[in-house]
């Protein structure tokens, strides 16, 4: 009885420290990105238990994600960003001996974003209404069919006359933008990508 106890004591033990550990990881990258993005208010989720296990073993993290509530520069603006990135390796010495969360590489990762219609108006400096698959630019007062895209770094509403191009800011919390899916009252953003964020280095 007196073992069954020991070992469910050291177990229970265990999986709190986990946890703990976790959180304290965790606040550690959201402030990190923070202090890079104002506004941004990050919160990071190391996914997988125990993680904890894998990490001092491998010094590997399986999965990460962090949602951001905002990211920006000037009238760039784009909200519910969220970046996953998988296999993600750690620099375990600096993190037993100065307990800093030092990320070395990661093997892949996506982000999703949104740009509400609003802020795309506020951006090219014309009127625009987005709708399911199509956008509006209203020029001299006449409604005008229009593409929207990401090409070499651009964003680019094309009426097919002369297009409005804004380029794309280099943003520590944003490690890419490579496509747009026009919707209604927003675009959505993606894009895949195999270097760190630049927000998440210490």
């Amino acid at each position: 009885v007196v073992v069954v106890v020991l070992v469910a004591v050291l177990v229970v033990t265990a999986a709190v420290f986990d946890v703990e550990s976790k959180a304290y990881i965790e606040h550690q990258l959201d402030q990190r990105v923070d202090a890079n993005q104002p506004g941004a208010n990050a919160r990071f989720d190391i996914q997988g238990f125990p993680w904890l296990t894998g990490l001092l073993a491998h010094g590997r993290l399986s999965k990460v994600t962090v949602h951001e509530d905002r990211v920006s520069q000037g009238d760039f603006v784009l909200t519910d960003v969220v970046v996953t990135v998988t296999d993600v390796r750690i620099n375990r010495h600096q993190l037993l001996d100065q307990r800093q969360l030092a990320i070395t590489s990661i093997a892949s990762g996506t982000l999703t974003a949104q740009m509400s219609q609003a802020d795309l108006a506020q951006l090219l400096g014309v009127p625009i209404t987005l709708g399911n698959g199509t956008a509006t630019v209203t020029v001299a007062g006449v409604p005008v069919t229009a593409g929207v895209s990401v090409r070499n770094g651009q964003l680019t509403v094309d009426t097919g006359v002369v297009p409005v191009t804004v380029a794309i800011p280099s943003i520590p919390s944003l490690p890419c933008l490579a496509q747009v899916t026009v919707l209604p009252g927003h675009l959505d953003g993606s894009c895949g990508f195999s270097q760190i964020p630049a927000a998440w280095l210490g």
